[in-house]
């Protein structure tokens, strides 16, 4: 998916990929890049949507995104994310439950944008109204597509 940025779009790409990462995409109508956790979904969702890619690692994800969307749950987040390079200019969306943007940055190790969301499933059906926080132009702008960031 490409959000506007200026002159230049957003690349987003999805570590984690289940129901919720399937939701947003199926709302979204494809257009990402995603992770090859979830493996038998991540196959589906790129059979059924031809701009739907799946990248060979969670790192590959994040080379080739611009803003990362952390879809995995709070048991693993501190593992995958600690073994990823993320760069300068980098946005993080966090929809990992319960836990604080300092602890991710502290995982990351560069002080990047974290928004944490809480999407649902409806955002599948673009019915959704989902919070955002701290408010984020292009966090809000991807949420509005999906139904309403809030």
């Amino acid at each position: 998916m490409r959000l506007e940025r200026g002159e230049s779009a957003v690349r987003l790409g999805f570590i984690g990929t289940g129901n919720i990462t399937a939701a947003m995409v199926e709302g979204l109508g494809g257009g990402v890049v995603l992770s090859p956790r979830g493996a038998a979904m991540a196959a589906d969702l790129a059979r059924r949507f031809p701009d739907v890619t799946v990248a060979e690692s969670n790192q590959a994800v994040v080379d080739q995104s611009d803003m990362v969307v952390l879809a995995i749950r709070p048991q693993v987040a501190e593992e995958v994310v600690r073994a990823l390079r993320f760069r300068a200019g980098q946005k993080l969306l966090s929809l990992v439950a319960a836990t604080p943007v300092e602890v991710i940055r502290g995982w990351i190790g560069l002080d990047l944008p974290v928004i944490r969301a809480i999407p649902l499933p409806f955002v599948a059906d673009r019915r959704c109204v989902t919070p955002i926080i701290p408010p984020d132009v292009e966090v809000a702008a991807l949420f509005d597509r999906l139904g309403q960031a809030v």
